[in-house]
């Protein structure tokens, strides 16, 4: 089987108040601005950078009412994975960032807790950007199921 992808990637979301989104996702999860643009209707875009190949453009819709996923089942959360997982949550802790164990009940994820550990035998923790979107941060372990099915970890 072929593979028609390189793995380089982006997400869009449309973001309420472009300011207060840049602010976290800047400021507090440490992106890195590329690029700002306007679209054929004049909203603004910013395009930042996650990690080698992927990217967040965030989709200003500020004065609309925005909802973000209307009609549709299939978005619930983006995840971002990395190296050390309890450092990056101590260094994001110190950069303003509140973390879960669930988002849902907002069970919140203290010095004191342990991390989830998922089925895929990741650690897990939960965040939530200024518009509500469900931001899943990923462990990996020696044990994590990606490691032993993709040959690129």
């Amino acid at each position: 089987m072929s593979r028609y992808f390189n793995g380089k990637l982006h997400l869009n979301l449309r973001v309420r108040d472009m300011q207060r989104s840049l602010d976290f996702y800047v400021n507090k999860l440490g992106f890195l601005p590329m690029f700002r643009l306007k679209d054929s209707k004049g909203r603004k875009l910013e395009y930042l950078q996650i990690g080698a190949g992927a990217h967040l453009e965030l989709y200003d819709c500020s004065g609309e009412t925005v909802d973000q996923f209307p009609g549709q089942q299939s978005f619930t959360h983006f995840a971002l994975y990395v190296d050390d997982f309890e450092g990056t949550v101590a260094q994001l802790r110190k950069n303003g960032v509140d973390f879960y164990l669930d988002t849902y009940s907002g069970k919140p994820y203290t010095e004191e807790s342990e991390p989830i550990h998922g089925t895929c035998f990741c650690e897990i923790v939960w965040m939530l950007d200024p518009d509500g979107n469900r931001i899943e941060l990923m462990g990996l372990t020696p044990r994590s199921l990606q490691k032993e099915h993709d040959p690129d970890w």
